[in-house]
């Protein structure tokens, strides 16, 4: 009830896609496999399956003691928040595979197993349901040890993600993650 009236104040929330001109449609996660998997008691992860026409299709798996995935942080005045439903715009999620992707290339080289594999990955917007109170609280507890037993954690920030690193020394880019907002 605190949240809607909260949602109420702040006005309607707007989904950004990646280039202002853009208008691609929303893809939402399977909603009913995510509340079977929150209702087991277990965490779900994101997989992004591309079709050979380029649609985009979001698959969720359970997480296991083994699962080894990516935890994405995000900023939701970025857009990449959605409060009414499970789901984000394909060019945002096209725009999150890359990321996800580099990651994979370049974190998890020391584990072979998973290199032929797409790597999973977990984010609030698509993992806790938006509208099942009772399972979205559950879920917000278990934020602690999702963000511990990630493989990687992807911050996504607009103002970090305008920092110049080329030219920049290290102190200076610390210094910029440090005064970002």
């Amino acid at each position: 009830m605190i949240r809607n009236t909260a949602l109420q104040m702040l006005g309607p929330y707007v989904n950004r896609h990646v280039q202002d001109q853009c208008s691609c449609g929303l893809v939402h996660v399977p909603y009913d496999k995510l509340i079977k998997v929150l209702q087991k008691g277990q965490t779900p992860l994101i997989d992004i399956k591309f079709s050979s026409g380029g649609e985009i299709e979001l698959v969720i798996h359970p997480m296991s003691a083994s699962s080894i995935y990516i935890a994405i942080s995000h900023v939701w005045s970025d857009g990449l928040g959605n409060p009414l439903s499970n789901a984000l715009p394909r060019c945002q999620l096209s725009k999150i595979d890359k990321y996800v992707q580099s990651i994979q290339d370049k974190d998890f080289s020391l584990c072979p197993s998973i290199l032929r594999k797409r790597p999973l990955f977990w984010m609030d917007t698509l993992c806790i349901p938006a509208v099942e109170e009772d399972l979205r609280y559950e879920c917000i507890n278990k934020m602690n040890m999702i963000y511990s037993a990630a493989k990687s954690v992807l911050v996504l920030d607009g103002a970090l993600q305008k920092i110049q690193r080329e030219g920049s020394t290290s102190n200076e880019i610390l210094a910029q993650i440090l005064c970002c907002p």
